[in-house]
This record gives C-alpha cells, structure tokens and sequence, in this order.
C-alpha cells in the first residue's frame, strides 16, 4: 500500500486546488479611498465622482501639524487624518469628530483601511517604531507590533489578513492583521537591513513592489521570499511617495513604475553647476528639442507625439526620474518619456483614469501641463492643466475627473473625460485664492513673507516654524460625491450639499508613549555596525569618504558654512573620536588605524597643518544615488581645499575666520584625549600653529574671532559654539601638552577670548528666529530648530545648562511643537521652495537635550532616528554615542526585547490563500524543474534556488494549517 501513498496524497491535493482563495479586493471597501494612492495598485483612482457644483461644505483646521504628504483616508463614512499628534475620525458630511487617537510621537503616514473577520479596522505605523491597529468604527486601540527598531513612515497593505509595511530600519514586515504578530520579514533578523524603506509598498497578483533610499527596488512574493531586486535606480529622493503598477493590455504584463527626484543639487558644484545645461535650474531642456507635432484629439485633448523626448532620455538616461520595470523580472524595458519639473522634491507618480497613465510633463515654454501617457508609446494626451516648470503638484483621480493640487495651496482644479481641455477649478489660482472662500484655514500657518509668491513662505506655527508647502503635497481624494483635502493643516471638503463653513478648531491632546530601550550591547553594537560601514569596499580597511550629497535645494544658497555635510575632517576626527572608547577592541585597533595611520585622516588633513576642506575627488562615496558622468567626472575637479570661487560657497577659509573650523581644535583634543594620547605634542603644535599664523608685533599673535562682529555671532550662535568648542579644547590639549607656562601670554588671550564668548552666548540665547518678515526673513530661517545648537559639545553644553536650563527646555518644547518631525533625517518638508529639511534638526536637538536637559535612555530613544547616508553619518553616530553615555532613568535592561517568531507556515502558503492546502502544492508543481535566483521565485520553500518535489516536504509538514495562527 505504501507505493500508492504518494499518488494518492497528489490526487487529494489536486482535488483541494479548486478551493480557490478569496479576491484579495474582498477586504477592501468598495470605492471610496482607504489607502494612500486609493488602492493596491497605488494609481491614484477612485471610481467615486464628484457631483454638482462644488463649494466649500466644511473645513476644520487642525492643532497638531499635518506633513504635507500625509493624504485623507476615506472609508465608511468617514474621513480618517493622521498627524504628529495623533489619528483622527470624523463624519464626512459633517466633519464631526467620532473618535480620535492621541499621540506623543508623530504618527508616520496616512491609515489603510480594511476589513478583517468582519470588523473594519484602521492600520497606521508611527516614529514609536510601532504599527498600530484600532476598529476603524469606534477607534479601540485593538493591537499594536513593536518589533522595528525604527519608524514607520509607509502607509501600509493588507492583503489576505497580512499587513505588508516597510520600515525605515531597513527591514519589510508582514504583520498578522488580526493579532499584530509577525509573519515573515525580509531580510530575516539575522542579516543586514536592505536601507530605510520610506515608500509606501503597491501590490498586485501576488507581488508587493517597494524601493530603498539605497535607490534599489524591489518585488517580494507575499511570503516574503525575494522576487527580484532591481539595478540602481536613478536620481534620487526613493523616501516619499509609492511606486504604481499597471498593467498593459497589449502584453498582459504588469509594470512597476518608480518616481525620483533630480540628481543634482540645485545652485551648486558638483551639483547642477556641474551639469553641461549652463542652467543653475537644470530645467528647460525641451526647449533645445523639436517641438511636438499634433496628431490627433481623444477626448478633447491633442495627442502629442514626444519621440524626440524619448530619444533625448534614451541618450541621457542620468536625466530620467522615472523608471518602468517589468513586474516579472524587474528589468527595465520602457523610456517614460518625461522630463521633471525643477523643484527639490520627488517628481509626483503617475495617475490611472481611461486606461491613460496621467502625468506632469514638460510642454515648453516655461510651461508643464498634466498628460496622458499611452503606455510603452510616444504618445500622450494633453489637458488645460498646467503649471510653472518650478511648481509641485499632485494629481488623483476619481470617475471621469482628473485632479491636480498645486502647491502652498496655490490652486485646485479638475478636468473631466472626455473635455480634457476644459477646465474646472475648487479653487483658482493667484492672490491665495482659497482663503476667500474658506476664511481662516490657514489659522495655523504663519506667513514670514505675507503676500509673497501666493503664500510661499507660509510655514506651520510661528516665526519659528520650519515646515512650508512647496515640496511634497497631499491630492485631492473623491469620496460619495465630494472631495477631500488637507491644506493650511486644515481639512476642506467640497461638494454640492449643505455649506456648514468653519469649523471649531480641533486641538491636540499628546499622551505620553513608551518606547522599548535596549541595552547597551545592542546600541554598541549598533554604533560598531555605522562604523564598519566606512569599509565601503569591504577590504577590512576603513575608507576616506567624500562630503555629503544631498539636495537642500534654496538652504545651500543661503547658508554657505553648512552646505556641504561633513567636508571638515575636525566633523570624522571628533566623531571617531568620541565613539571610539565604545568599540570593541578589534575595531578600535581599525579605527585608530583609520585616524593615525599613514593615509590616515590625521596624516591627510592635520599632520601639515589644518586642511579645512575636504573636497571631492578623494574618498568612497557616502551616499547612495548613483552619480550622473559629468557630475562624477567634475567631482575629480575638486580637491582637498579647492578654492571658494570654484563652487561659490563661502568656507572657514576666510578673512573674517580663522582660516578654520574651530571645531577642528576640540577635535585634536578628543583625539589625543581617547585615542592616540602618544600623539599630544605633535597635534599640538598643529593646532599652535594653526591659532598663531600670520604676522604680528609680538610672539604669539593669537587670531581669535578675526573680524565677526557680535551681531552676527548673536544672529548665529552656531558660530558661537564652533569658537567655544574650538577654544575649550585648544586650552586642553595645551594642559595635556604641558605648554600652560611656556604659551601662558597665549593661553591667557584665548581664555580671555573663551570666557568673553561665552558671556555673549549665554547673555544672548534667544529660542526665536531673528529675522523679520518680509524679503529679508525669507528663506533664512531654515535652521530656526537648531541654530542654538548646532557645533555643540559636551563641555559648552554644561555652560548652558548651569545658567539656560529653563530656557532650553522651553526652546526644545517649542521646537517640539512647531517641528515635531525634528529628529528624522531627510524631513520631507523645509521653508521656501525647498522639499526636504537640511540635515542639522535631529543631530542638534537630541544632544541638546542629552547633554543640557540630562534626559535618560528612556526619554531619548523615542527620537533616535535612522542614518541619512548609506555610511558616514556622523550625525546618527554622534547620537548614539550621547544615547550610550546617558543614564538610565529605571532599571537597566539585559537583552532586547523578544521578536516575534515568524510563522514558518505562511512561507509554505504560496497561493496566499491563509492557510496551507493542496493549492499549494498545485502552484509548486506546475513550477518543477524553473531555476530560481537566489531563491527568487516563491516556491522555492528549502532556498535550494530550485523548484521541485522537495519543497512540497514544507506543504506537506504545515498541511492544513492557518498562515494566521
């Protein structure tokens, strides 16, 4: 009987195939909008259609700040808003709250909404490093999986009872959507994370579709087995937004399509100066191109063909920000003929209605109108809908309309198939158009240049806010014949119905949260991980790193000192320094190497005399976008020190300095100090020098602060801190030197010098923004949250707790609620016509608060964040080591929290049908004999890299059994 076992068991399975699993669409709401972007797809459509006339119905302004990404979630009923401060339900006729949810940390992105066993319930992920599940219907707090070690900012799937969410801790969760367990994550716990996952994953036939901020995409099979991973995407900015997928009727493939940003860092070199456009703005290529020939009309707009775009990007493919792979393979076998529009955010994705894939697009002249693109063609629809080559914009879809949101609330208009070239407009354009008809939206908002621009230089609180509008936007989003949207941190609905107007502000209400501290091990060995990163080639030699690349867009014009992250060596010889008695033995053995070996950084950059500057040329690199030709090859162009007229930043070079960062000075004495005490007369005297150049009529002409007058110290008191960390630590490398007497006329200007900025920094510490309204305010106010802050050190910091304590801490809490996202790296919202926060608020605010305010562990984890550099953030490793060194405020925990174990039976599940059955073994059969890719395909079940008989053992060994258990 025995050799009739298998056939037998084969025929049950065969039998128990046609049980087949339930639609995947099942669980979520029919129409409506209960996910960002819609729906799994992530194409932005809604079968819902407004009607009627549309007015201002309701609007209700928000107390806590909403990111302007964030969209209005829509579903039973209701209208759900995330915010720093919490979750929010309310009526959507009437705009009455049902339940809300109160936070301490900022939630990360918008609900999802779905039904599970019956009960609608609402998923959110939150920087508590949590994803949170409530009933959707009432607001109980029904479960919550804490197993990230970083922040959710993705809006979540939730496919077959799993909720499918990337982490910006490197790491893809499925989570059990009825328990909050975990199922699987990708990469298991015991291999590296793949970079922080920002997008929002998009999802069809068994597929889930993600990228990194390393600027790889990825397709995972929904039991967590890998897919494919992509080559280098191009551009850069993989942290907003979703990518879409869409399937081509004329090949019946589906296509993942990615969205960027730019390259090249606006105004600067290597940046957009390094580009061969002679343009500061690297846009209007297309006005060098042919023009576009009219073809034909379909539904009242002209097809234009663009194939000489499409050309032109297929010559220089650096310059496309949209990349179409295929969903099986992950090749890339499509031009997305469109050029971006210049501004410094990630260029909108793309919009489905009518089987045309709508999207901003360059038509010349200055000019971009939203378009119609046929898939895999030249062709595309045009509409009325337009805009300025430098304004964002956000488009959705619902029934026949298609939407567009133009930023600072600058418009909100429609059109309708088939008149795509008649427009309709909620709102129109210019003179704050909204603020007519929806009087005091914007009662949050404070305007630093009133009347600028159709309010540009709005900003969310007070003079001291941080946050505008003119990056990342939220769409409009059409549910039970109306539309919603969050403009002026205030929700609009609009519709034909009764107009309720204003309503009552809806204030916030923060509760404290708990955040799980690990031990000490693990935030050690989290700090030895950052630190083997240096090795980018991976030879057990840490690397030299170039600068660091990333666009600020309008701060890099403004604040010339700040431009370039980390192109001081006193900012890697400090760092290291610092960390180093934290390391184990091997990697301090590595590290001292790194900083006093030959090529070492002080060998490099100290040993000759300070070099102020690194430059370009040299080094790994340190972020992770890959580099278009020209702009590497100009890099090559700017050594170590290149003068300021090459790049035209201003660097400590200058006369008013003193030839250098001070810091450089507090660098030399860490170094000595904890890592190459043998090291102290040379380093010395390299700092000796350094302070005593030029020529005088006495001994020791001692350049101090040159010529920077007290107004501008007082107006940035971040220089302040560089001189006075700069002169504590000259005056302590001369104690360890044993040259008090011998340079005492020396030391006792520089103690002069030291205690006389010190009285200046503390007599005038002021939490405000010093500048005004109006054109000289504009734009200047990008460091507002970490002015007092920046280039602080331990040792000045305790100058300023003996004496500002209180005014610190009511700083830091103001700080707290104008820019309650201070502590993520790569914000993506910033003043002016920038999309992303520089990256000075979450490095300055924590040690703030770890150093002058003393917070414990407890306290301080909650705002431990992610690096913004694949390696070398100096920032994120000066953080961890003010976290290793602060106390505990209770007991000191001795392992880390415990991990879920995940469900091995879901891995088995391969249909996804929730439990493991013959449908299983069906699919595993009709795959014998492929070839996986490193376990590429999701049957390979034993990671043999094949699909045959032996991973029907798995079927077999979870038979029956549910992937939810």
């Amino acid at each position: 009987m025995k050799k009739y076992l298998l056939p037998v068991t084969l025929s049950l399975f065969l039998l128990s195939a046609f049980s087949l699993p339930s639609s995947v669409y099942a669980q979520v709401p029919t129409g409506g909008w209960p996910m960002v972007a819609g729906n799994p797809d992530r194409n932005s459509y809604s079968s819902d259609q407004l009607v009627g006339t549309p007015h201002v119905e309701w609007y209700r302004p928000i107390d806590a700040y909403i990111p302007p990404n964030f969209q209005v979630i829509a579903a039973n009923d209701m209208v759900y808003v995330s915010s720093a401060r919490g979750l929010y339900a309310m009526q959507y006729d009437t705009g009455a709250v049902v339940w809300r949810y109160d936070t301490e940390i900022p939630l990360g992105n918008s609900p999802t909404i779905a039904t599970i066993n019956g009960t609608s319930m609402a998923f959110v992920g939150g920087y508590d490093k949590k994803i949170h599940a409530f009933n959707a219907l009432t607001g109980q707090h029904l479960w919550e999986f804490a197993g990230a070690k970083a922040g959710f900012d993705a809006n979540p799937l939730v496919i077959n009872n799993i909720v499918y969410v990337g982490n910006r801790d490197g790491y893809f969760y499925a989570i059990n959507a009825t328990n909050g367990q975990l199922v699987w994550q990708y990469p298991p716990a015991n291999q590296d994370g793949i970079g922080p996952i920002h997008l929002s994953p998009a999802y069809k036939n068994n597929t889930i579709y993600f990228a990194t901020d390393y600027n790889y995409g990825y397709a995972l099979n929904t039991n967590g087995t890998l897919k494919w991973k992509s080559t280098k995407l191009r551009g850069d900015g993989y942290n907003n937004y979703w990518p879409v997928v869409y399937t081509n009727p004329a090949d019946s493939k589906d296509y993942v399509i990615f969205s960027g940003k730019i390259p090249y860092r606006e105004g600067m070199k290597p940046g957009t100066w390094s580009a061969p456009y002679n343009s500061d703005t690297y846009g209007m290529y297309i006005n060098g191109l042919p023009s576009f020939p009219q073809n034909t009309t379909v539904n009242g707009g002209p097809m234009l063909d663009y194939a000489a775009l499409t050309n032109f990007l297929n010559q220089n493919p650096h310059l496309r920000t949209y990349t179409v792979l295929d969903g099986t393979n992950g090749s890339e076998t499509k031009i997305f003929p469109v050029l971006p529009q210049t501004n410094p955010n990630t260029q909108a994705p793309p919009v489905l209605n009518g089987g045309y894939l709508f999207i901003d697009n360059d038509r010349g002249n200055g000019r971009h109108h939203i378009m119609g693109w046929k898939f895999g063609t030249n062709y595309f629809i045009d509409t009325t809908l337009d805009g300025a080559w430098d304004e964002p914009l956000i488009m959705s879809s619902g029934g026949n309309n298609i939407y567009k949101i133009l930023c600072c609330s600058r418009s909100g208009t429609y059109v309708s198939q088939p008149n795509l070239m008649s427009i309709e407009a909620l709102w129109g354009y210019g003179g704050n158009s909204l603020a007519p008809i929806a009087p005091g939206y914007d009662e949050k908002l404070f305007y630093l240049y009133p009347g600028f621009l159709d309010n540009i230089s709005a900003q969310y609180g007070n003079v001291n806010g941080v946050y505008g509008y003119h990056g990342n936007s939220n769409p409009i989003v059409p549910y039970k014949n109306k539309v919603f949207t969050i403009k002026g941190n205030s929700i609009l609905a609009f519709g034909s119905g009764t107009a309720r107007g204003k309503l009552s502000l809806l204030t916030s209400s923060a509760q404290t949260q708990n955040v799980s501290v690990p031990p000490d091990t693990e935030l050690r060995s989290r700090l030895e991980k950052e630190i083997r990163k240096f090795d980018a080639d991976q030879n057990g030699t840490l690397d030299i790193l170039k600068p660091g690349y990333t666009d600020d867009s309008h701060f890099s014009n403004i604040h010339y000192l700040l431009d370039n992250y980390f192109d001081n060596p006193g900012d890697t010889l400090y760092t290291l320094s610092a960390a180093y008695p934290y390391l184990s033995s091997s990697l301090q053995a590595q590290v001292k190497n790194y900083l006093s070996g030959s090529n070492g950084i002080y060998d490099l950059y100290y040993k000759n005399g300070i070099i102020f500057r690194i430059g370009w040329a040299r080094g790994a690199q340190r972020d992770s976008i890959p580099y278009p030709a020209g702009l590497a090859g100009d890099m090559a162009n700017l050594p170590d020190d290149f003068d300021w007229n090459v790049d035209g930043t201003l660097p400590w070079s200058l006369s008013q300095y003193i030839h250098t960062n001070p810091n450089n000075f507090y660098a030399l004495y860490k170094y000595v100090q904890n890592v190459a005490l043998e090291t102290t007369q040379a380093a010395y005297q390299v700092a000796y020098n350094k302070l005593t150049e030029g020529s005088c009529s006495w001994d020791e002409c001692v350049a101090v602060t040159k010529w920077v007058d007290d107004a501008t110290l007082r107006e940035k008191p971040y220089l302040t801190n560089a001189y006075l960390a700069g002169y504590y630590g000259f005056l302590h490398l001369q104690e360890l030197a044993g040259k008090t007497t011998t340079h005492s006329s020396l030391r006792t200007r520089v103690t002069n010098e030291y205690n006389r900025l010190k009285s200046l920094r503390l007599n005038n510490f002021s939490k405000d923004n010093p500048f005004g309204t109006g054109g000289t305010g504009y734009g200047q106010n990008f460091l507002t949250l970490s002015r007092n802050f920046i280039w602080l050190v331990p040792e000045v910091a305790a100058e300023l707790r003996a004496s500002k304590l209180a005014a610190v801490q009511q700083a830091l809490d103001e700080y707290n609620t104008v820019g309650p996202y201070w502590f993520v790296s790569k914000f993506g919202a910033a003043v002016g016509e920038s999309g992303q926060q520089n990256l000075y608020d979450y490095p300055s605010n924590f040690q703030a608060r770890a150093w002058i305010l003393k917070q414990p562990k407890e306290e301080l984890i909650k705002y431990l964040d992610v690096p913004a550099f694949e390696r070398g953030d100096l920032f994120y490793i000066q953080n961890l080591v003010a976290l290793i060194e602060a106390p505990y405020a209770g007991a000191t925990p001795t392992s880390s929290p415990v991990t879920p174990t995940p469900n091995p039976a879901c891995q088995a599940d391969v249909d996804n049908s929730g439990s493991v059955n013959g449908g299983d073994l069906v699919q595993i059969l009709g795959k014998y004999g492929i070839l996986g890719g490193s376990g590429a395909l999701g049957e390979d079940l034993n990671g043999d890299n094949k699909v045959n008989i032996l991973d029907t053992v798995w079927v077999v060994k979870y038979w029956n059994q549910q992937c939810s258990n």
